[in-house]
């Protein structure tokens, strides 16, 4: 059952981005890049079994920004792509500022959210913390990536879309893992999920191959 989420939410993520590139361009990327650094943080604190392994979930949302920034850069140029990235960076910021005005308000007697809404947020908070470098530092390398590939060669998006997106993603992937849950879980079993999650990371990364051809095809024609 998970596995066919996961694969449907690759479809319905991945398609979004290439409709977002077709309908509204390089603001629409980028704003997708910040919507989704949002969920992607409250997603990833949930644990999961995927393909035999214990992963977080999240991994389609993050691979979706790497998918977004692969699409500006190669229509666009690196430098609106590093925008998106500063986008991404502003909106997990907010979101964590924003947990801690919630966490801070007193409930009336009417509520019936404010606990649970307390223990998403915090964790949210700890784990959007972890994942703003995480996020940031990355998605830059993903940029800088991709741009010396692309100078070297114009040909074969395929190869520098995947090669930049899994090894940006699973560097993410391991220190985001390591801050979010370090003292929860051990250092073993940290590593066990990050390396799991990887595995899935990887999935995700080759999945969204024929759409970055497609999200590069509509924003040239936009």
């Amino acid at each position: 059952m998970n596995e066919l989420l996961f694969f449907g939410a690759a479809l319905v993520s991945y398609f979004g981005v290439a409709l977002v590139a077709k309908k509204f361009g390089k603001s629409g990327l980028m704003a997708w890049v910040a919507v989704s650094v949002i969920l992607a943080n409250i997603a990833v604190t949930k644990q999961v079994r995927m393909f035999g392994l214990d992963v977080t979930l999240g991994n389609i949302l993050f691979s979706s920004t790497y998918l977004c920034t692969d699409i500006i850069s190669e229509v666009y140029g690196k430098e609106a792509s590093k925008k998106a990235v500063y986008g991404g960076l502003i909106a997990a910021i907010g979101f964590i500022l924003f947990g801690f005005i919630v966490n801070a308000t007193l409930p009336n007697e009417f509520d019936f959210v404010d606990g649970p809404l307390k223990e998403i947020i915090t964790f949210s908070a700890r784990t959007t913390t972890a994942s703003v470098v995480c996020f940031f530092l990355s998605n830059l390398c993903d940029v800088w990536l991709f741009e010396r590939f692309r100078k070297h060669s114009t040909k074969n998006l395929w190869l520098r879309n995947n090669v930049c997106t899994i090894v940006c993603n699973c560097l993410e992937n391991f220190v985001m893992i390591f801050g979010a849950f370090w003292g929860i879980y051990d250092a073993a079993t940290c590593a066990s999920i990050a390396a799991c999650t990887c595995v899935v990371e990887i999935i995700a990364g080759l999945l969204d191959t024929p759409f970055v051809y497609l999200g590069r095809k509509w924003a040239l024609r936009e």
